[in-house]
């Protein structure tokens, strides 16, 4: 059931960001969703890049409205959803990349 929703979600996120038009390989800020989730007994948290937006304001502007829409949900979710943005550089909220030299 779970990841059923979850492709819902992330189906609908893409047709946004593809009808949208704000996302560009060169943009300055990247917006991030973080679902989190239980599996059995543990949390789990999973972070993806959601849409990109050539200025700090637009990027912040969009994750309010997402968060937003997040907390006004009454269907009681299985899954909770955050937003977030980003620098489009170096920075990845899921942590450091392993396997350095």
């Amino acid at each position: 059931m779970l990841h059923q929703t979850r492709r819902v979600v992330v189906g609908v996120m893409f047709a946004l960001v593809v009808f949208a038009g704000s996302a560009a390989a060169e943009c300055a800020w990247v917006l991030w969703s973080m679902v989190r989730y239980r599996d059995g007994d543990d949390l789990r948290k999973e972070w993806d890049t959601f849409s990109a937006f050539t200025t700090k304001k637009e990027c912040e502007e969009r994750a309010t409205d997402w968060n937003r829409y997040e907390r006004s949900r009454k269907d009681g979710p299985r899954a909770s959803f955050f937003y977030q943005c980003f620098p489009d550089t170096t920075v990845d909220p899921r942590g450091p990349k392993g396997g350095g030299r």
